[in-house]
C-alpha cells in the first residue's frame, strides 16, 4: 500500500506530539483526538485515529477494534474518493476540457 505516513503507537496514554503538530486537528481537553465515533475519522478528513490517542489509556482489545473500524472506514473513504475522480474524468470530452479544469 502506498502511503505518506504510518504512525505506530505503543503505550498507555496519548502522545501529545501529533495533536500539537497539526493545529487543524480537533483535540479534547485531555489531549485525545476527537473523531466521528462511527468512522473514527478526525476533523482532518484524510486522518483516522483510534486506540489510546482517541480513548485515552484503554485495553489492547479496544485498540484492535478501533484499528479494524478505522481500516474499514478508510477503505470506504478511499473508494468514494476514487469514484468521485472517475466520475469527474468521465465528464471530460477533450484534452482541452482537462486543461481548463486544471487551470481553475
Amino acid at each position: 500500500i502506498d502511503v505518506d505516513t504510518v504512525v505506530v503507537s505503543v503505550g498507555v496514554s496519548p502522545n501529545p506530539l501529533i495533536p500539537k503538530s497539526m493545529k487543524e486537528l480537533d483535540v479534547s481537553s485531555w489531549g485525545t483526538i476527537k473523531v466521528n465515533k462511527e468512522t473514527l475519522q478526525s476533523s482532518i478528513s484524510d486522518i483516522f485515529a483510534g486506540g489510546d490517542i482517541v480513548r485515552g489509556g484503554a485495553t489492547v482489545i479496544l485498540a484492535m477494534g478501533d484499528g479494524r473500524m478505522a481500516a474499514t472506514s478508510m477503505n470506504k473513504y478511499i473508494k468514494e474518493k476514487v469514484r468521485n475522480i472517475i466520475s469527474l474524468v468521465k465528464e471530460f470530452k477533450t484534452i482541452g476540457d482537462i486543461l481548463d479544469f486544471a487551470s481553475k
